[in-house]
């Protein structure tokens, strides 16, 4: 999985600014939430390819359906196991590039994952 966003100073920063000041915190959270559950269905594949163990199909299960309820660490967490999931399937290192958005703010939070 590569999650690319734009070059600096493009205005990515902003634009989350702007969300955020339109969109309740938790509104972004269930988008967010919606995505991965989204990602997690578009590599449904690995079940089927018998690339997971029995444990983390029914973990790929419930990320499948939580669309709404996931917590920040359950997020985390599970496109953590996601970028090990393809990385075992395609043998390759899975790179995940975010936004510094913020980053001054949540340095020591950033850093607890």
């Amino acid at each position: 999985m590569t999650l690319i966003t734009r070059p600096r100073c493009f205005g990515k920063t902003l634009n989350m600014s702007m969300l955020e000041a339109f969109f309740p915190w938790s509104m972004q959270t269930r988008q967010i939430c919606r995505l991965i559950a989204d990602l997690y269905n578009q590599n449904w594949y690995l079940i089927e390819k018998d690339v997971l163990r029995d444990n983390e199909k029914e973990d790929f299960i419930k990320i499948t359906n939580k669309k709404i309820a996931m917590t920040e660490e359950e997020a985390s967490t599970s496109l953590n196991n996601l970028a090990s999931y393809l990385y075992r399937y395609y043998g390759k290192k899975v790179i995940i590039i975010l936004d510094e958005y913020g980053y001054g703010d949540r340095k020591e939070e950033i850093k607890s994952w």
